[in-house]
Parts: C-alpha cells; sequence; structure tokens
C-alpha cells in the first residue's frame, strides 16, 4: 500500500516536470473558458458586436426609413387589427412607431450607437487613469500629492449629475453637435470615470516599484519610462483587463438614462449616417407608446439587460481567471 502511495507520488511529479510551461495568461485563458456563465456572456456579447457592425446588413430598413404606412403605428407581425395601415406585418416583425420606422431596425442599428459608447469610453479611461496612476505612483513625493488631490476633485462629483449637467449645457455647442453628440457623450464619460483606475494603477504601482525585477532593470541602466511601460504596467494589466470589462456596460447604461432623459445623442436626419438611433432613445420613444407599441420600450430594455449580465458574467469571469490566487485550484 505504501509502495503504491509512493509510485503514485512519484508518477504525478514526473508529469509536473514533464508538463509544458503554462504563462499567466494562458492558464487565464484556460480557466475563463471553463467558466460556463463567462463563456455564454462571451456569446453574447460577440453576438452584438457582429450586429453592430453589420447593421447596415442585418436591419431589414434603415433607422430612418418611412415605408408606405406613413404616420401610422403598425402593430407588432403577430398582432391582427382591421386596419391594413396599423394590422401587423412580417415586413416589420417589431411594427412600427408612430412615425413609420421600424422598430426592429432601429433597435439593430441601436446595437451599434450602445456599443460604441461603451468601447470608446472604456479606452479613454484607461488611458487616463493608468497614465496618471503609473506617473503618481512611480515617482512619488509632491508629483503624487497633487495629481491625488486632482483625482479626490474629480472623485467628489456625482456620476450621473455631472453627465446630466455636461448634456444639458453643452447640447447646443459645437461640440454637442459633432458626430450627432457622441463626442461630447465620450467626454462626459471619461472625465469622471478615470478616478478609480488611477487609484488602481497606483496602489499597484507602489506595491511593485520596490519588487526585485525592478531593482534589477534600473541596476542595468533601464530609464525609468522603459520601467514604468516594460516592467510595471504589464504586471498590472490583470486587474486593468477586469475594470475594463466593468467600464463597458456601466458606459451603456449611462447613455441609456441620458437618452431616456432626452440628453443623449441627437436623432439623425441623413439616413446613410453610421450613428442613427440608440436604445437609450428608444426607451425615451417608447415611454409615450408603451401601450399602442410596447415592443418600441421592450425591446431596447431587453438588450440593455441581456448585454448588461453578459458584460458581468465576463467581467466575474476574468476577476476569477486572472486572480493569483485562483491558481491551481481549477
Amino acid at each position: 500500500m505504501a509502495e503504491s502511495a509512493l509510485t503514485d507520488s512519484a508518477l504525478a511529479a514526473q508529469a509536473l516536470r514533464t508538463r509544458k510551461p503554462v504563462s499567466l495568461w494562458q492558464d487565464a485563458w484556460r480557466r475563463l473558458l471553463r467558466n460556463k456563465a463567462a463563456v455564454a456572456g462571451l456569446v453574447v456579447i460577440g453576438f452584438f458586436v457582429i450586429v453592430a457592425i453589420f447593421a447596415p446588413v442585418i436591419a431589414p430598413h434603415t433607422a430612418l426609413d418611412i415605408p408606405e404606412a406613413r404616420n401610422s403605428l403598425r402593430s407588432a407581425a403577430w398582432i391582427k387589427t382591421n386596419n391594413p395601415n396599423t394590422t401587423g406585418n412580417w415586413k416589420y416583425p417589431l411594427g412600427t412607431d408612430s412615425v413609420g420606422h421600424d422598430v426592429l431596425s432601429e433597435i439593430i442599428w441601436g446595437t451599434r450607437t450602445s456599443m460604441v459608447v461603451g468601447i470608446v469610453p472604456m479606452f479613454i479611461i484607461l488611458t487616463i487613469g493608468t497614465l496618471v496612476g503609473l506617473i503618481a505612483g512611480y515617482v512619488g513625493g509632491n508629483v503624487d500629492n497633487i495629481l491625488m488631490r486632482i483625482t479626490d476633485v474629480f472623485y467628489a462629483f456625482p456620476d450621473l449629475l455631472f453627465f446630466i449637467i455636461v448634456m444639458s449645457a453643452l447640447r447646443d455647442t459645437f461640440l454637442g453637435e459633432l458626430l450627432n453628440g457622441l463626442f461630447l457623450l465620450f467626454a462626459a464619460l471619461s472625465i469622471i470615470n478615470w478616478v478609480g483606475v488611477a487609484r488602481l494603477v497606483r496602489g499597484q504601482v507602489l506595491s511593485l516599484k520596490k519588487r526585485d525585477f525592478v531593482d534589477a532593470a534600473r541596476v542595468v541602466g533601464a530609464t525609468n519610462v522603459r520601467i514604468m511601460l516594460r516592467h510595471i504596467l504589464p504586471n498590472s494589466l490583470a486587474p486593468l483587463i477586469v475594470v475594463g470589462a466593468f467600464q463597458i456596460p456601466n458606459a451603456i447604461i449611462a447613455e441609456a438614462v441620458l437618452g431616456f432623459l432626452g440628453l443623449g445623442i441627437r436623432p439623425a436626419s441623413d439616413p446613410h449616417a453610421a450613428f442613427q438611433t440608440s436604445w437609450g432613445m428608444l426607451l425615451l420613444w417608447g415611454k409615450d407608446a408603451m401601450h399602442s407599441q410596447p415592443w418600441l420600450l421592450i425591446g431596447p430594455a431587453v438588450c440593455i439587460a441581456i448585454i448588461m449580465l453578459a458584460f458581468s458574467f465576463v467581467g466575474d469571469g476574468l476577476r476569477d481567471a486572472l486572480d493569483p490566487m485562483m491558481r491551481g485550484t481549477s
């Protein structure tokens, strides 16, 4: 019995010695794929990304098309009425709004806007926050104090209130008209939300800059910029990726709230525009047509809920997969 146990231990040790080394990122990817909820979230996000990219091909109409049933609010395809202008028609599966726009097409085109609103500010937030956190944590001293006090000032602003003030004050200016209001929306979402990233990166830098590999880089003559970008930043990417995964749904829901308040992007007038409507804008229009055309409200609301859940699942999966304390437990 003891001899058998020794043999098993020897075989296990031999297997460990002969196993091909796995990097942190390979191990994290393997464990992420074992998380069924995270994989489901990735599939859903991939679906929405495809819809956003190919919206002109997938959508039956453009979001601004007014078909033959002009100014008539058509019901969903499976609902039949005695009025030929309002009865359901499979040319418009979810019906039309009061102007005659196809609701399904509006939801599909809104996917493009909402995904861009989620992804672009995320990169801006991570860039600003990472830069501030790296400099503050690595340089320290007065530079650290000044940057962190500036961070505290931005942190004091309530997010949603700041978004509302910026969008309402600058909506009718030149900045508010750029890209139908998308530029101003990107700026509003980015100005405040970088502070959390800056604090996170600063904490990571403070814990890493005294490590042996940083001292070794200094000894061989590496510059401060090279040490920050080539040695400290790569070792801080794991929490940054998790933060980025959670920033995207936050931006999407913020755009939806602003759109519902009438402060989101401007309605497009060009039928060939890349961004014609948004889920938040559809929520605003659907609020007034809840009883006559519920899909104008239900459709974007369901899409927002699904994409929020998907990113939450992926964010939780990334947090577990990139946690060094979880290595070897799965």
